[in-house]
């Protein structure tokens, strides 16, 4: 699991108020699809991110009620 990855994406998708197309993402981040998808899976299974996928429109994190979605990581010693 690359914690910088993470982290980058966890940045990038609070920024934003919409939806994010793939193919923005991808450039960018500078990813493939199966890297970009590799990671959103780490993110979604291991740390319970809400990331969604809203056919048409893009990535985004599915925060209701005004709720935050904070990544808590330990800095590797």
């Amino acid at each position: 699991m690359d914690l910088s990855h993470i982290y980058e994406l966890h940045k990038f998708l609070l920024s934003r108020r919409y939806p994010v197309p793939l193919d923005d993402i991808l450039d960018h981040f500078n990813y493939s699809k199966n890297t970009f998808h590799r990671i959103r899976r780490e993110m979604c299974d291991y740390l319970g991110a809400p990331i969604k996928n809203r056919k048409g429109a893009g990535y985004y994190y599915d925060l209701k009620d005004n709720t935050a979605y904070v990544i808590a990581i330990l800095p590797e010693r």
